[in-house]
């Protein structure tokens, strides 16, 4: 199976196309927030990309599932990829998997508990929490206090540590650290965003599971947890 996933979600396009569960090829932008002009493009590009190193030649119509973030995240980024997806879908009828940002984030962790934390600006952040790889919050928009009241009754014995990732970090983590002290644990910085390669192997296994696939392009949207353009009052989830 030819998979083409994008990852627009974070602040630098990453696209990647694979071959069952190995990738065959991909692309991380050097700029961020060029997702709009480098998109297309880069999609051909790779596809050349694929013949040059001695694979079987592919077209856009040879990609047989398309795998992508659907966020929480940049709230333009995931409008590119949402539409973009939705135009290829137009073209070539190819099925389409929506992969949780969240979800891929937490699987880049190999930990007992890992929590996410994306910046959502208004003293939020976009967040779940997974024990043993396992969501145990929904997805949620909700203040960092209350995130850590969460993951504090999970660290209940001595021993147990949360693990934290995403650019939530950079804003909170003196907070976290105050809340939880050494049961708080940090990615480095350069693990707190996902790319088109973990979009790929998580899409692919959705696919087979039959969980996230999309067959009425109505149902694709961002997840954006909550509007854009409104202020956020109390706590706002979705399952």
């Amino acid at each position: 199976m030819n998979i083409l996933a994008i990852d627009t979600a974070g602040p630098k396009l990453s696209i990647a196309i694979a071959k069952d569960d190995k990738i065959i090829a991909r692309y991380k932008s050097k700029n961020e927030r060029s997702h709009s002009d480098m998109l297309a493009p880069a999609v051909e590009k790779l596809l050349k990309h694929v013949r040059a190193n001695g694979h079987s030649p592919l077209q856009p119509k040879d990609i047989d599932l398309y795998a992508i973030s659907i966020g929480p995240g940049s709230f333009t980024g995931l409008r590119i990829g949402v539409a973009f997806i939705k135009g290829m879908n137009l073209f070539f009828n190819k099925p389409i998997v929506a992969v949780p940002t969240l979800d891929a984030m937490a699987s880049m962790v190999d930990a007992d508990i890992v929590c996410p934390v994306v910046d959502a600006k208004r003293q939020n952040v976009y967040t779940s929490i997974y024990k043993k790889g396992k969501r145990v919050l929904k997805y949620s928009v909700i203040p960092i206090s209350e995130v850590l009241k969460i993951v504090g009754a999970y660290c209940n014995t001595p021993l147990r540590t949360a693990v934290f990732t995403g650019d939530g970090i950079d804003v909170y983590k003196e907070e976290i650290v105050k809340a939880l002290g050494k049961k708080a644990v940090f990615v480095d910085k350069k693990y707190w965003y996902t790319s088109a390669d973990i979009i790929a192997k998580i899409g692919l296994a959705m696919y087979n599971d039959k969980k996230g696939v999309i067959t009425d392009l109505s149902q694709l949207s961002p997840m954006y947890l909550y509007p854009r353009d409104i202020q956020c009052r109390g706590l706002r989830q979705q399952k």
